[in-house]
């Protein structure tokens, strides 16, 4: 559904207010956890289910959350990360990993986390971006929203001529794409 209304869009971030904060207490929890998390890993060599479905849906809830924040989702998404939703994450159930990559894991995390804080820079420019064009627009097109899935987690590619019309749209703030001439 890529239809939006003008009013929400405009009160998406004042109604996210109270997911914000849960995903910061969320958030909270699973740092608290993780090390606990990495430590039964090494010596089982794998994640339990309990812990795994935990952190996974603590995934999907950011996933959900930043959908709804930047527009790729319209409903209101739920405060537990296992409603269907729109824009959804996926994951495999856990499984045996070998001990010495489980204790080699945190190299691994330095480049994900530098690639994640430039994902967040670059989300935070495009959302407000998006915001504007969707208070100018009755309804957004596919390109739009596909760029908008970049930084939320989704594993949806985004090819460079999606990439090329999304930016194209923010020149051309005066006409629709595709509905006629410039107004």
């Amino acid at each position: 559904d890529l239809r939006r209304s003008r009013v929400l869009v405009l009160l998406r971030l004042p109604l996210a207010v109270p997911h914000i904060l849960w995903a910061y207490l969320w958030t909270i929890a699973v740092l608290l956890l993780l090390p606990i998390a990495w430590c039964v890993a090494l010596v089982l060599g794998r994640l339990p289910r309990p812990l795994h479905r935990f952190v996974g849906a603590y995934a999907r809830y950011l996933t959900h959350l930043n959908a709804f924040i930047g527009l790729a989702a319209n409903p209101f998404p739920g405060f537990t990360g296992t409603l269907p939703y729109p824009i959804d994450l996926h994951l495999p159930p856990p499984v045996r990993q070998p001990r010495l990559g489980i204790l080699l894991r945190w190299l691994t995390v330095v480049p994900a986390l530098a690639f994640g804080y430039v994902l967040n820079i670059l989300w935070w420019v495009v959302v407000p971006a998006a915001w504007l064009i969707g208070l100018g627009k009755w309804q957004r097109t596919g390109s739009d929203s596909s760029i908008l899935l970049l930084p939320s987690g989704a594993a949806q590619p985004v090819a460079a001529d999606d990439l090329a019309r999304s930016c194209s749209c923010l020149r051309d703030r005066g006409r629709r794409r595709g509905h006629g001439p410039a107004a």
